[in-house]
């Protein structure tokens, strides 16, 4: 069965669902279903979807839907609810992982960057924000007969090197990694720019990396919570002077923002959406001659909160 989930959003006890289905035989109902059998119709389906008539060119089968439900969930047992479709011969399918980013243009990024690291011969792969805070470990990106090593600003799980990210080439000898990854960790840095620059003194000429951030997403992990990223800000740190040369830069999980208080300066429509996310894949062409000459602990005497799991 085809099927698409163009929004699931859940905001303030209201779950805002809208896609469609295509089953090969007219569709007879779909329902909501949440942990603890509680279930939601919903009622607004059966308009003809047009993209999907596109494609296949007959109307049997083909049910669009958008619904607002009142649901009196958890958030996690919103996002373990699934979609139930049943269909006129008595038949019916579950749909499960209703929120699952599909065709994310940042996680496209990802695929791409582990794609060209599977292309190369065997080599160096840093981690740069590498411990399992939350079980995620990604150390099998390195293909056979490639070294990893993680680096954390703190010990734990998946953690090979401890120390500050502003200083790696103290961590690490020139010239050493092949390539370079990094998720959800520049937004955490005070000083990206000086972080570029010594990455491009341990990567190889050569040398591929991808960077995923948030270009819009709450405060979290404070006081070390410094920057948000558009597409267009990386140029500010990989370009010629730095030494790289962005491959690709993308805006990915399409989000709203939505004001605690609405007046004219913040009434914003659905249109002018924002992203979640934030990526870039890139690659090292030369040295650099710049320096940023300043210290972390010139500027802050606080530290990375431990307790962020």
């Amino acid at each position: 069965m085809l099927h698409a989930i163009d929004r699931f959003s859940f905001f303030q006890g209201v779950l805002h669902l809208r896609g469609w289905v295509h089953g090969g035989e007219r569709v007879r109902g779909l329902e909501l279903l949440l942990p603890g059998g509680r279930r939601h119709p919903i009622r607004s389906f059966g308009l003809p979807s047009p993209d999907v008539a596109a494609v296949h060119g007959e109307d049997a089968g083909r049910a669009r839907f958008d619904e607002k439900l009142t649901v009196a969930a958890s958030i996690s047992d919103v996002i373990a609810a699934t979609l139930r479709v049943a269909f006129t011969g008595g038949g019916t399918v579950e749909l499960t992982e209703l929120g699952r980013p599909v065709h994310d243009p940042v996680h496209a990024l990802y695929d791409r960057f582990h794609a060209l690291v599977r292309e190369r011969p065997a080599g160096r792969l840093l981690e740069v924000g590498s411990r399992a805070r939350s079980g995620i470990i990604r150390r099998d990106i390195a293909p056979a007969g490639w070294d990893y090593s993680g680096l954390d600003v703190l010990a734990g799980p998946n953690v090979d090197v401890v120390g500050d990210a502003h200083r790696v080439s103290s961590l690490y000898p020139a010239s050493h990694f092949d390539a370079v990854m990094s998720f959800s960790v520049l937004e955490h840095l005070m000083m990206p720019w000086k972080f570029v620059l010594e990455l491009n003194r341990v990567l190889k000429p050569g040398a591929i990396g991808v960077f995923t951030t948030h270009q819009c997403w709450p405060l979290h992990d404070q006081p070390w919570d410094f920057w948000r990223f558009s597409d267009q800000a990386w140029t500010g740190l990989l370009n010629a002077a730095t030494g790289f040369e962005i491959v690709d830069a993308r805006l990915g999980e399409p989000a709203f923002v939505v004001a605690e208080k609405c007046h004219p300066a913040t009434a914003f429509a659905e249109t002018a959406a924002a992203s979640l996310s934030s990526g870039v894949l890139f690659r090292k062409i030369g040295e650099t001659a710049l320096e940023w000459p300043v210290e972390l602990g010139d500027l802050t005497r606080t530290h990375y909160p431990p307790d962020t799991d």
